[in-house]
């Protein structure tokens, strides 16, 4: 009878703790940022089923909503806005579907306990922007399809509809880590001026100040269209591994300042068809007189060679990559990899890969945000094919 007793009670004991962690995780779960963390369960791979139902649920019910022949999602929102907001439709996942994720009442960090990532890389971004057409705030808003494998959905707009652009002067994507950038430089140089970039970083206030470290997102694809394009931090780190997470009590300010800024008042000076590689030269096309320096400039734009990699790995071109016949061959696998943008990159002679290259540990590396790792296992690999 004792031990009925002691088992009834710790039975009533842990149905008693199961509740009050359920009530204060709903309690996180029923906020403002409910939106966010539904989204937050979907995994969703460019091509996958689960990224059309994502689409579905969220975003094509809006009114006044296109989809262009690419998967673009397209709203205008006012009467011939000149300010583009950017965001994509699709993650890094391996695999399409559903996942749970945990919610840390304490700290407000949204995360998962799996080895896929959380995907905040790019939901953040278009649950401020579903925030801010919530908000009327004038603007053409375009959820990109395909950024995770090159930038795919922009350049279909470049190539195809680049009138749509016609009146944009500003291209503000919110697709970016932390809390505190405001990109100027993205792989393809500069991407925006000083003055614009610091006007923006003064009006959103807290951490936030010029950037020019950028990788790339859409508006890279859209410099030569648009006076000033930047990338914008949400909030998230570690994007693209399973450590990635994302910090809601960012969000809690952040969306009423940008739903408070007047976007029409930041000044417009770059001139968008002019050249300017930026301050770092990253993705400027550099060439090389000897094997010696293509490695130097690797080993100082991790981020940047760590990017063409995993495109190439995502769109399953890696065996190809790595045995490719021809140094020309290679870089048409990386350059298709970003969406055909081949003056993107560095001449052929660069992307001399020896046929023996350690995948394994650059995708490794890659998943565990390493990129000197992943960048290193290739470059050692490589040789004068």
């Amino acid at each position: 009878m004792a031990k009925r007793k002691q088992k009834t009670i710790k039975r009533k004991i842990a149905r008693s703790v199961s509740r009050a962690v359920a009530e204060k995780s709903a309690t996180v779960a029923d906020c403002a940022h409910s939106e966010l963390l539904r989204m937050l369960t979907y995994r969703r791979p460019y091509g996958g089923k689960t990224v059309d139902q994502f689409c579905a649920e969220f975003i094509d019910h809006l009114t006044g909503i296109e989809i262009d022949n690419f998967g673009n999602r397209i709203l205008t929102v006012g009467d011939n806005p000149s300010i583009l907001f950017s965001s994509h439709t699709d993650t890094v996942h391996f695999s399409d579907g559903r996942q749970k994720i945990i919610v840390d009442q304490f700290s407000g960090l949204v995360y998962k306990d799996d080895d896929q990532p959380l995907g905040a890389d790019c939901a953040t971004g278009i649950y401020i922007m579903l925030k801010m057409i919530d908000a009327k705030i004038p603007g053409l808003y375009i959820f990109h399809a395909g950024e995770e494998i090159g930038g795919l959905g922009s350049a279909w707009i470049v190539d195809n509809n680049p009138t749509l652009l016609d009146n944009i002067d500003r291209a503000v994507a919110f697709d970016r880590k932390l809390d505190c950038s405001v990109i100027s430089e993205q792989s393809s140089g500069r991407c925006c001026s000083n003055v614009f970039a610091s006007s923006l970083a003064i009006k959103l206030g807290g951490n936030f100040a010029v950037d020019n470290t950028g990788v790339f997102t859409d508006t890279a694809n859209y410099i030569d269209l648009v006076a000033e394009c930047t990338n914008l931090s949400v909030g998230y780190d570690c994007e693209h591994t399973a450590a990635e997470y994302q910090d809601l009590s960012f969000l809690d300010q952040f969306i009423p300042t940008l739903i408070a800024l007047d976007w029409d008042s930041l000044p417009v000076e770059r001139d968008p068809a002019a050249t300017d590689y930026g301050t770092d030269f990253v993705g400027a096309d550099p060439t090389f007189d000897n094997f010696d320096q293509a490695i130097n400039f690797v080993e100082d734009n991790p981020e940047w060679a760590a990017d063409l990699l995993f495109a190439a790995y995502k769109r399953g071109e890696a065996d190809q990559l790595f045995t490719a016949s021809s140094k020309q061959d290679a870089a048409d696998i990386l350059c298709n990899a970003y969406g055909d943008q081949s003056t993107r990159y560095p001449d052929p002679d660069f992307l001399a890969w020896g046929s023996d290259l350690d995948w394994d540990t650059g995708r490794d590396g890659l998943q565990d945000q390493d990129h000197s790792a992943a960048v290193s296992a290739a470059v050692k690999k490589w040789g004068s094919k």
